[in-house]
């Protein structure tokens, strides 16, 4: 907890299953909005952006705020590494509620869950290849 003080045994027994299901609904609720979607939702240009930015112009900018604040080996090569994860479910929670970007977020979501593995594998080639991260 925040004060430092352990919650007590009874609030956990109420809150630990509650907070053990938000990634199975918000699954659920992303799967509910795709069914009988086209995989790609949006246009081919906005798809396109969305996955560029999210896949290669973020993690350059990871690149560079790890060399800006000094991170090096392991911990440095993780930063960029990690900003390639697929886009969170509260992400598409979010859009849905405000009614912004939901397509566009829930195709880069389905693309980037699907190329996971690779966009991942590059980034690793990429940092190792950098003479700071190594």
């Amino acid at each position: 907890m925040l004060t430092g003080l352990p919650a007590p045994k009874v609030l956990l027994l109420f809150v630990e299953p509650l907070a053990s299901c938000t990634v199975p609904v918000s699954l659920f609720a992303i799967g509910i909005f795709i069914c009988g979607k086209r995989i790609i939702s949006c246009s081919k240009r906005e798809a396109l952006f969305a996955f560029v930015a999210r896949h290669f112009l973020f993690p350059v900018m990871m690149l560079l705020i790890a060399r800006i604040f000094g991170l090096s080996g392991d911990i440095g090569m993780t930063v960029p590494v990690l900003s390639t994860v697929p886009l969170a479910l509260i992400t598409f929670t979010l859009t849905h509620i405000y009614g912004l970007g939901v397509e566009i977020c829930s195709t880069t979501i389905v693309l980037g869950t699907c190329l996971i593995l690779p966009i991942t594998l590059f980034w690793v080639f990429v940092t190792k290849q950098i003479p700071f991260f190594s």
